[in-house]
């Protein structure tokens, strides 16, 4: 139970239950409490009416506020949400707010968005919060790469001085005041207080420009596919993932009288999944990149039917310099954090540290498709 707003006029209560079927349910009630005017006004105040509720009911107090950090963009919610971090759960403040516990709470990821120029912050959730009509599965914020907080405030947290002695403290480098980039600081502290894995991108699959994932559209969504060491995620709409075991089978399929000789094609990955019957067709994608991904495929014993041989042109640049860059520019990580990383999960906080640089892009200038939206721009931002 806490306010509903930073007004101190409101107060939520929310209610959690264990049906998740479609049936509508009562999950929060938010209580107004006018401010008093006058003085001989007797109605309590709201300090006095949430005290009362939990002297009368099973409430659980969220407790203090660890940290806050405000107007963090998002895409699944859409908008902008001050963040608010309490010992057991957050809640986002906008023009909705959204309570969640850690527990619900499955794995988080840090992808960089293909643009180049943001951060994909996503928080997977094992029991989904509802959004109007509809159910979240995943919260999804798009954190600029080079936002800092204040350097002279930074970002302070609420904690106990025993709290900063704790080996997960260390490990995180939680501190009473974090300084730095936003997605790091947002990051270590949300892997602190949720105890759940934060993984990033591997060098599994790294696409001829450099990405770790692949430009498609879905639905008539456009979109990107990011391949990892474990899995697969689709960012953004529908956003959705799926184990490497899930999958039973790919198919690729090519456009009417393709022609290996033919230029600037597109191709088709549908993704036909174990135990059910869904299926995710991804359209729109360069046969530039079919070797990379059969590669990919191969690797990690994924059957795809319906790849052709093909040689692109593509291919045949000079990529000499991307053996000399194996270690990647560092995302202002230690080597103490990169160090910690255990080896079987080589994703896991180390991975999206690196991205690839001074790569030799002599790409044909024709554009391939007037579709192709997330086609990552020429001009590199250095991170500092």
């Amino acid at each position: 139970m806490l306010p509903s707003t930073q007004k101190k006029t409101e107060l939520s209560l929310k209610i959690h239950t264990k049906d998740m079927t479609d049936n509508a349910q009562l999950s929060e009630m938010i209580f107004y409490v006018p401010p008093n005017k006058e003085s001989d006004d007797q109605r309590p105040s709201i300090e006095e009416l949430k005290e009362e509720i939990i002297k009368h009911a099973a409430v659980r107090k969220v407790g203090d506020v660890i940290m806050e950090m405000k107007d963090l963009p998002m895409v699944l919610p859409r908008g902008k949400y001050n963040l608010v971090c309490y010992r057991n759960s957050l809640k986002l403040l906008g023009s909705k707010s959204y309570t969640l516990l850690y527990e619900h709470i499955n794995t988080m990821y840090l992808l960089k968005n293909p643009d180049e120029f943001h951060m994909y912050f996503i928080i997977m959730l094992n029991r989904p919060i509802r959004s109007g009509s509809k159910m979240l599965g995943y919260l999804v914020f798009n954190v600029p790469l080079n936002a800092q907080v204040n350097e002279e405030e930074g970002v302070k947290l609420n904690l106990e001085e025993d709290d900063y002695e704790t080996s997960e403290a260390k490990r995180n480098h939680i501190k009473p005041v974090m300084k730095g980039v936003v997605y790091e600081i947002l990051g270590k502290v949300l892997r602190y207080l949720t105890q759940q894995k934060l993984i990033g991108a591997s060098n599994d699959f790294v696409s001829s420009i450099g990405l770790h994932g692949i430009s498609c559209q879905l639905n008539n969504n456009k979109g990107f596919l990011f391949c990892l060491k474990k899995s697969m995620i689709f960012m953004t709409k529908p956003a959705h993932h799926y184990l490497h075991e899930d999958i039973l089978y790919i198919e690729v399929k090519y456009p009417n009288n393709y022609s290996l000789a033919m230029k600037n094609t597109k191709l088709k990955l549908t993704v036909h999944l174990r135990n059910s019957n869904t299926t995710y067709t991804y359209a729109n994608i360069d046969t530039v990149e079919q070797s990379k991904l059969k590669e990919y495929f191969d690797s990690h014993n994924i059957r795809a039917e319906g790849f052709q041989s093909y040689t692109s042109r593509v291919q045949k640049l000079d990529l000499a310099d991307d053996e000399d860059s194996e270690e990647d520019e560092d995302f202002s990580m230690t080597a103490a954090e990169i160090e910690e990383v255990e080896e079987e999960e080589d994703e896991d906080f180390q991975e999206f540290q690196e991205e690839i640089v001074d790569r030799k892009r002599s790409r044909s200038p024709e554009k391939t498709d007037e579709n192709e939206e997330l086609e990552p721009p020429s001009k590199k931002v250095k991170v500092a």
